[in-house]
């Protein structure tokens, strides 16, 4: 399999300017066993963060396929409507108006 090239964005924290990285993936000897192992590694942790926060159910079936073509943005987890409550409330009312009247609710 070929090397992949990705120049790769990274802040130190969070305001600092980033730095660019331009990372060499060699695929030498690589297996799909090897491939598998590390994307459900990774998923699981991805899943075990989203069910501390909403429960842990008895089965789940992990659509690897959706994961691994959702957005960069995106994340396991879902917001419930008491967790959406409990963001905004966090914030200054003015700015959940304007944010609410800017996605054309008329509030």
């Amino acid at each position: 399999m070929d090397n992949t090239i990705r120049n790769v964005a990274t802040r130190v924290k969070a305001g600092l300017p980033q730095t660019n990285t331009k990372v060499t993936f060699a695929w030498n000897d690589v297996t799909l066993e090897n491939v598998r192992e590390t994307v459900e590694a990774a998923l699981t942790v991805a899943l075990q963060n989203n069910w501390r926060r909403n429960g842990i159910p008895a089965e789940y079936e992990c659509n690897v396929l959706h994961h691994l073509t959702a957005p960069r943005t995106r994340t396991v987890a879902t917001i419930t409507p008491e967790g959406a409550a409990a963001a905004l409330s966090k914030l200054p009312k003015d700015a959940v108006l304007a944010a609410l009247r800017a996605a054309g609710f008329d509030v």
